[in-house]
């Protein structure tokens, strides 16, 4: 694995993270459901990604 290689996994969990956390926010402090979303939203497209990524990689 090449260090670009592995700075794209860091990107995918570092957004992974932020989503989260922001959704927790969002959740605690404005509106449940929003909070939800967003998590759920963090999630789903975080596993596309890395499906993505790692059947690319599987190509390659």
């Amino acid at each position: 694995m090449t260090e670009s290689g592995m700075k794209e996994y860091i990107y995918l969990i570092l957004f992974l993270i932020i989503g989260i956390v922001v959704g927790n926010r969002v959740f605690n402090h404005l509106h449940a459901w929003l909070g939800v979303t967003i998590i759920s939203a963090t999630i789903i497209f975080f596993i596309y990604k890395l499906i993505k990524t790692l059947k690319d990689e599987k190509t390659d």
